[in-house]
């Protein structure tokens, strides 16, 4: 749940963040209706904390909230999911191009690091550990260009990539390690150039795999699939 800086977290941001993170991962999937005393029995509380965390994750779009009727967890919109990667690919790319001009050995080997952490989440196939380490390697990007609070605003905005990405888990973890090899190498060089296109590259997959996805997995969708513009 979004907190005002300094406060410190309550049981309804708890529950919040532990619900998030169980709909990105799909162990509650799309179309799963959650009750609130069910939720409240789980986490030993009132319903009052319960239903502030459900709101939020409505103001996520992750929730659909109605009188009288059962809470659905929503469907994953691939229009919202299209809008959330236009956002984040123009932050992150402007991030990028930043951090390569100040790029160090200190970052260098952070992001060593963070993509041997991947390799061996992969080889454990680890989900979550992969997803954690693919969240630490853009956020030490973002740090190190001396923008941590853009990190902050991607993160607020990709939500709803975030299933999306979670479902390519299965099939793409070896191209995702590739890129950010791609990514690390570019930077240590100190190519803005180079380092932007190696993002751009890496955030424009999930364009790539949508489609299939989609098709694999048609009842997590809603049909709202946008009218792409052609060229020309």
């Amino acid at each position: 749940m979004k907190r005002s800086a300094g406060r410190r977290p309550t049981m309804a941001d708890e529950i919040y963040q532990t619900l998030r993170a169980d709909i990105i991962r799909l162990a509650i999937k799309p179309g799963d209706t959650l009750s609130e005393a069910e939720i409240a029995k789980r986490f030993d509380v009132s319903r009052q904390p319960v239903r502030e965390a459900f709101i939020q994750l409505s103001d996520d779009r992750f929730l659909k909230i109605r009188p009288q009727r059962p809470t659905v967890v929503e469907p994953i919109s691939e229009r919202a999911v299209l809008n959330a990667q236009f956002i984040r690919e123009a932050i992150e790319v402007a991030v990028i191009a930043q951090a390569a001009l100040v790029w160090n050995a200190r970052a260098k080997t952070e992001l060593a690091d963070c993509i041997a952490a991947q390799k061996d989440a992969a080889q454990a196939d680890d989900r979550e550990a992969f997803h954690a380490a693919d969240e630490h390697f853009h956020q030490i990007i973002a740090e190190h260009a001396g923008y941590p609070f853009a990190w902050d605003a991607v993160d607020q905005h990709k939500a709803q990539m975030d299933r999306v990405r979670y479902l390519t888990l299965g099939f793409a973890t070896r191209y995702t390690i590739a890129e950010h090899e791609a990514i690390a190498s570019a930077l240590s060089q100190n190519d803005a150039d180079a380092s932007v296109a190696a993002m751009r590259l890496h955030l424009g997959k999930i364009k790539d795999h949508l489609s299939g996805l989609r098709a694999a997995h048609a009842h997590f969708f809603e049909d709202d699939q946008p009218a792409l513009s052609k060229a020309g």
